[in-house]
């Protein structure tokens, strides 16, 4: 499952909901067909048997889509403007082609590598990569799903998941795909996703350039709230995250040197991003927040006379 808090967004945008529709009706067809058939015939093809011994493994996906892919979470992710995926996440754009770069052999080492290439030319939002199990695993049902239904009697052919918009993957037969795609569901499942985002992360590579060298050895909590720092902010201006990070960056290497010998916290990109030097940081990129939220920063950088006024009053 995502590590991402996600607390408070619940259920899950249609379109997905769809989707999911569709493949358990035709998923949950091809097992009672093949059940049947074993039953029956005592005849148990590869596919049958892969379907038939591994269905937990794909309920088990089922769970993780809905559960990870929640309505505010979806529709803060970009969304794609032309080709037959129109209006559908891009990172599931992205997950298709992983999955047909990998001829839907997913493995860890392979994409990282995806990925990493495909950001030579086009940077994934912190969200997106958040999104990516979730679009893996759900690319991977189609898959299983269209494969599934193609070795039905009479063929089920599922035409609500668009076929047309799952690449072709060449010299995969239906009866390798429902092994790979299970497969490829097990792989998702024990993955550390936790590492894997930050290996490929292009903010986290430029926050680990903190002059300090403190981010570096913070762990994964405290590293997880500066990057939703600059998520945050990079939502409410005309800067990119990656933008945004260098910028706060910056600061604390301008900071560092104007300090050589006084207080390190100058030096400390958590200094610009959730300390007093937000505000420097916000002003840097043009943003002004509203009254409220001036307010109640000017009064958290001051909690001695927050706490003795509190009392006072």
């Amino acid at each position: 499952m995502l590590t991402r808090n996600v607390t408070g967004m619940t259920g899950s945008p249609a379109w997905l909901k769809n989707r999911l529709h569709v493949q358990k009706r035709v998923l949950w067809k091809a097992y009672r067909h093949f059940a049947r058939q074993v039953e029956k015939e005592f005849i148990q093809s590869p596919a049958s048997e892969w379907l038939l011994d591994n269905f937990h493994i794909i309920q088990e996906a089922w769970r993780n889509v809905q559960e990870d892919m929640p309505v505010q979470f979806y529709r803060q992710l970009p969304k794609l403007k032309t080709s037959a995926l129109r209006d559908k996440p891009r990172i599931y754009g992205v997950a298709l082609e992983a999955i047909q770069a990998c001829q839907a052999d997913l493995k860890t080492g392979g994409l990282k590598e995806f990925v990493s290439t495909y950001q030579q030319s086009t940077i994934l939002g912190i969200g997106e990569l958040w999104a990516l199990p979730v679009m893996l695993r759900l690319g991977v049902l189609d898959y299983l799903t269209r494969a599934a239904g193609n070795l039905l009697e009479p063929r089920e052919t599922g035409q609500d998941l668009v076929p047309e918009v799952l690449p072709g993957l060449e010299a995969i037969s239906d009866e390798s795909m429902v092994a790979l795609s299970i497969q490829s569901l097990r792989n998702l499942e024990t993955q550390d996703w936790k590492d894997f985002f930050e290996q490929v992360c292009i903010v986290e590579q430029i926050l680990r350039q903190d002059p300090s060298n403190a981010y570096g050895i913070m762990d994964f909590e405290s590293r997880d709230s500066y990057r939703k720092a600059v998520e945050t902010l990079a939502e409410k201006i005309a800067y990119s995250e990656t933008e945004v990070a260098r910028e706060a960056v910056r600061l604390a290497q301008q900071g560092g040197m104007k300090n050589p010998f006084g207080a390190d916290h100058y030096g400390h990109v958590g200094y610009y991003l959730v300390d007093a030097g937000r505000a420097r940081l916000e002003a840097q990129l043009g943003f002004k927040p509203g009254a409220g939220a001036g307010l109640k920063r000017w009064l958290l950088n001051r909690p001695t006379l927050l706490y003795l006024g509190t009392i006072g009053i």
